[in-house]
């Protein structure tokens, strides 16, 4: 018998996080994109002038904040 891939209470939680909805709202792919923001805010990371290159981009958060950060300060 194969494994259900996921369970019906992550499934739940999923749904309901706050989150996730946020992200869904903003048009991000993943709600990790706010960890990414959060990230960026704290540590500096990028410059204007930095090239960044996605590696492995799934699902593509991190291109998205990236690409929103250097539009806005016209890069």
């Amino acid at each position: 018998m194969a494994k259900k891939k996921f369970s019906k209470a992550w499934v739940q939680r999923h749904i309901h996080d706050p989150y996730v909805k946020m992200a869904q709202q903003k048009g991000y792919r993943a709600r990790a994109a706010f960890k990414l923001t959060e990230i960026l805010d704290t540590e500096k990371l990028l410059r204007r002038g930095d090239v960044v290159v996605d590696l492995g981009s799934a699902p593509g958060s991190w291109s998205q904040i990236v690409r929103e950060r250097l539009l806005a300060r016209g890069g």
